[in-house]
């Protein structure tokens, strides 16, 4: 390694490595390149925060329309393989307690309300609603006057 110093100017020579210009013992980061960091970082999160947000509310939508559909399947499998107590004709209600669906195992408590992150009070039924035969609306509601169980 050969140090040549004139005028306050350094060259140093360090393994077929020049390294030429002034105060180069320094430590640090030039503000430039801080900037030019800051700036590079600022422009990937512009791009990637709105499509991990996007993800995030696709994947809640899904989520609360898994949970209504197992739901929806849990009180059509108790009607199905009730046929005396629940018959099949069209405009018939039918109540279910969720508390009855959690006891037969069609449901595992604790059951959550998507939407809300709470949970579903167990007393509150599955409103089943026979539009045909086989097409039947469900909705959960506190209070229910058709035939219950």
């Amino acid at each position: 390694m050969k140090d040549t110093n004139a005028n306050n100017f350094t060259i140093n020579i360090k393994e077929d490595i020049i390294i030429i210009g002034d105060n180069m013992n320094k430590k640090g980061f030039t503000l430039i390149e801080v900037l030019a960091a800051i700036t590079l970082i600022a422009a990937i999160l512009v791009v990637l925060v709105p499509t991990i947000i996007n993800q995030i509310n696709k994947n809640k939508k899904n989520i609360e329309e898994k949970t209504t559909t197992l739901i929806d399947e849990a009180a059509y499998t108790y009607i199905d393989l009730n046929p005396n107590v629940y018959p099949a004709k069209v405009g018939n209600v039918y109540c279910i307690k969720l508390q009855t669906l959690v006891n037969y195992d069609y449901l595992k408590e604790p059951v959550i309300n998507p939407t809300t992150k709470k949970e579903y009070n167990l007393e509150h039924y599955v409103k089943a609603t026979f539009e045909t035969e086989i097409d039947i609306n469900y909705s959960i509601v506190s209070s229910c006057t058709e035939i219950k169980n």
